[in-house]
């Protein structure tokens, strides 16, 4: 999808298992990616909850797959990636098994199936006390979201998304970051394409 793409598209194109969804939301009453969603955020939730210094992302994965079918998903995981310290900068993480300590960065992305529908959230956060660059970070990464979802204006190309969101994070280079978007934001508009 061209980046000058109106940004309405996304809206008005719907996949096949949004109209499921929809079907389903009909009958039941209750939308299932809502539903889902919420199952993963509390998987989420329970898993920062255990964690402690010395946890292994090895059997916080483990942990991952047994609380989404205690929470009713059909089946495990789908997919987890669950990284601490240096390895939560790489994109799809880095070889286990790795060790958590005081003042880590904890990236977990994960996701299960409930209704044919993917659900797919992705939490980072500092286990302890956040450093000061890790703050500073953190603060340009809200920045560039909240620019983004701003800047995401019916009928405005997806152009003016990205360049917003992109104007903040430029400070990231002085951290040898790559210069990218926060996750979350381009994930919104991105399924078509992701």
């Amino acid at each position: 999808m061209k980046l000058d793409a109106p940004f309405y598209y996304w809206q008005e194109h719907e996949r096949p298992a949004d109209l499921v969804l929809s079907r389903l939301t009909e009958q039941f009453g209750t939308s299932c990616h809502i539903a889902l969603d919420e199952m993963t955020t509390a998987v989420q939730k329970a898993a920062a909850a255990i964690l402690h210094e010395g946890s292994s992302n090895v059997d916080i994965k483990a942990f991952l797959d047994k609380a989404h079918l205690k929470v009713g998903a059909d089946g495990s995981s789908t997919f987890k990636l669950l990284s601490f310290g240096e390895g939560s900068g790489y994109p799809h993480g880095v070889p286990d098994p790795l060790y958590l300590t005081d003042g880590d960065t904890v990236l977990v992305d994960t996701g299960t199936t409930v209704c044919g529908y993917n659900s797919d959230i992705t939490r980072s956060y500092v286990f302890g006390t956040p450093s000061d660059k890790q703050r500073e970070i953190w603060d340009i990464e809200l920045k560039a979201q909240l620019a983004g979802f701003t800047a995401a204006i019916i009928g405005n190309p997806c152009r003016d998304v990205d360049d917003a969101a992109r104007g903040c994070v430029k400070t990231l280079r002085m951290y040898n970051h790559m210069e990218c978007l926060p996750r979350e934001l381009r994930e919104c508009f991105g399924y078509v394409v992701y």
